[in-house]
């Protein structure tokens, strides 16, 4: 296994059997990994700014324009990557905005998971991220 990265990873999503299991990925790979699902829980989290965020369907509630548009704004750095099992169009138009890296499936994510997160890394490296 490669070795873990230094970024700081925020997770947006519910504590369900998917989020899981992307957890435990991003925490094969990079050292701070915190979960959140909802602005106010991000805001308050410790260690901001996020170099990656990975945003996920499960927080349906929260998962709006609005909020997306949020995300940018507090965390214009960050690289996303987004998974989602279905997509509304306004909702990838906004997302595509934010420096996305990946959208896809929770199982593209992980099956492919490691040169994904190899291109986000590159991506935070190269602009001096580690």
């Amino acid at each position: 296994m490669e070795k873990r990265k230094e970024a700081h990873v925020l997770l947006v999503g519910k504590r369900n059997r998917k989020v899981k299991q992307v957890e435990r990925i991003l925490a094969e790979h990079f050292i701070r990994v915190s979960l959140a699902s909802q602005l106010t829980d991000i805001i308050r989290l410790p260690d901001s700014p996020f170099d990656l965020i990975v945003v996920t369907d499960s927080p349906k509630d929260n998962l709006c324009k609005d909020f997306l548009l949020a995300l940018g704004n507090l965390f214009p750095q960050a690289r996303v990557i987004c998974l989602f099992d279905k997509i509304t169009q306004d909702i990838e138009i906004i997302i595509r905005s934010t420096g996305l890296l990946f959208l896809g499936s929770y199982d593209h994510f992980g099956q492919w998971a490691t040169d994904i997160l190899q291109s986000a890394t590159g991506a935070i490296g190269g602009r001096g991220g580690f």
